[in-house]
């Protein structure tokens, strides 16, 4: 491939390399006819089988996207159940092993947030007559059975405690959640996913289209953060458009780095991959331009994954342009209000439904079930200035006045003709003179 020519004395001792791997960032496809080829009774999720893992390290490569994550963690979980008296006794003991449905929540909200995915182990009585429990299952250790039925429906699923080594930690298998189709077992797993078009085993995650962002945002402060630490020298972008395979990608960067790496005190080499027609671009970074480049570079990958989240950066901690800060109270809450209603439902919904099909199981006819709403999302009365603290002591049983004026004590109305000393411009006559006392 052919490049600009560079003097090999200033390129030698001049780079080292490190290369942004956007190969993590891709998205699983399963095809029908990789499923029929497949030799386990599993689906694996991913190449390697670790697409959970993934997501996971994921959610700590990017400051925007981990806000996302926490934030959506917070707000599916809520503030717990609000249940009516008759199935109390239920929400706040579903196991014997100490948890509420409240901690089962926010167990499933941490998986709903990465994955989006969550599972229950459900529990039958004696005969199967009714759900006697649930159990938190974690979700990345779920994976699907390759059996559908004629509707493309999931029939069972694999539970192991490590997929990378099923020798040590034979995976269990489980029917799928149904009461009326029990079989030998005596429990069934209860398994959501956020369904795309033609993902039949698992979920099209949503932010997928920002994960390429997000690996893009760790390299950039990694990038910036050996500029800084090696004395800002010169550093480059290798741009390199090709439909190569990661043999090759490997191979090009070992070649390029030997002919061009030497000082370990040296600037960093960026590598991008991409797939347009053949070509190898070089774009070398002065130390004057790196500020511009990454903050340029920042505000495109945090504007992807904002959208991606299908949220507003307010919620992130993104300032918004043009905004002053007595409006910032108001364009959050609406922010807010606007992203539990567009998103974070559709991930409590699931679980609500699946917690009254268990109660309409064991016979409850009329009961009142849902998610208590987040203390982060504030009332129509209350969508006020962050920070203005007047607009908070109403919430505890005060009025705006006892801000201005904390004191009790009537401010005694001052004679504009009084003076300094006391006395006024009038006769200095005593109190009995004036008849008041």
């Amino acid at each position: 491939m052919k490049t600009n020519n560079t003097n090999k004395n200033e390129t030698k001792n001049s780079f080292s390399s490190i290369s942004v791997n956007l190969s993590s960032a891709e998205i699983p496809e399963i095809s029908p006819a990789r499923v029929k080829r497949l030799r386990d009774d599993w689906v694996p999720w991913g190449s390697k089988n670790n697409y959970p893992d993934v997501l996971i390290d994921f959610s700590k490569k990017s400051t925007i996207h981990s806000a996302f994550i926490q934030l959506k963690k917070k707000l599916i979980s809520a503030e717990g159940f609000s249940c009516s008296d008759n199935i109390e006794a239920f929400v706040e003991k579903p196991n014997e092993y100490g948890e509420s449905l409240d901690i089962i929540l926010k167990k499933a909200a941490q998986d709903l947030a990465i994955t989006e995915t969550c599972a229950l182990m459900v529990r039958y009585g004696k005969g199967g007559k009714k759900v006697a429990a649930l159990d938190y299952v974690d979700s990345t250790k779920v994976r699907v059975d390759k059996k559908l039925d004629e509707f493309g429906r999931v029939q069972g699923f694999w539970l192991c405690a490590d997929w990378s080594n099923v020798r040590d930690n034979p995976p269990v298998y489980y029917e799928t959640y149904n009461p009326s189709k029990q079989g030998k077992q005596s429990s069934q797993l209860w398994y959501f996913k956020n369904k795309g078009a033609g993902q039949d085993y698992y979920p099209d995650i949503s932010y997928a289209s920002a994960l390429t962002n997000i690996e893009t945002a760790y390299n950039l402060d990694e990038f910036l953060a050996n500029t800084v630490a090696n004395g800002f020298f010169s550093s480059a972008i290798v741009e390199i458009n090709s439909e190569a395979t990661e043999e090759q990608k490997r191979k090009f960067i070992q070649d390029f780095t030997q002919k061009n790496t030497g000082s370990k005190n040296a600037g960093k080499i960026t590598f991008v991959w991409t797939s347009q027609p053949n070509s190898v671009k070089i774009n070398p970074i002065n130390p004057s331009d790196i500020t511009a480049f990454v903050e340029k570079s920042r505000q495109i990958t945090t504007d992807a994954i904002v959208v991606a989240h299908g949220g507003q950066g307010i919620l992130a901690g993104v300032r918004q342009e043009g905004n002053g800060l007595g409006s910032d109270g108001n364009l959050f809450n609406t922010a807010m209000k606007t992203y539990y209603s567009t998103v974070i439902r559709d991930y409590q919904k699931p679980v609500i439904d699946f917690l009254k099909s268990v109660f309409d199981y064991n016979g409850v006819t009329e009961y009142e079930l849902e998610v208590k709403s987040s203390a982060l999302i504030l009332d129509e009365n209350r969508m006020i200035d962050l920070l203005k603290p007047e607009a908070y002591i109403t919430d505890y049983g005060y009025d705006v006045e006892d801000l201005l004026n904390p004191s009790d004590e009537v401010e005694e109305e001052v004679n504009p003709a009084e003076k300094k000393d006391g006395t006024t411009d009038t006769d200095e006559t005593s109190p009995e003179d004036t008849g008041i006392l």
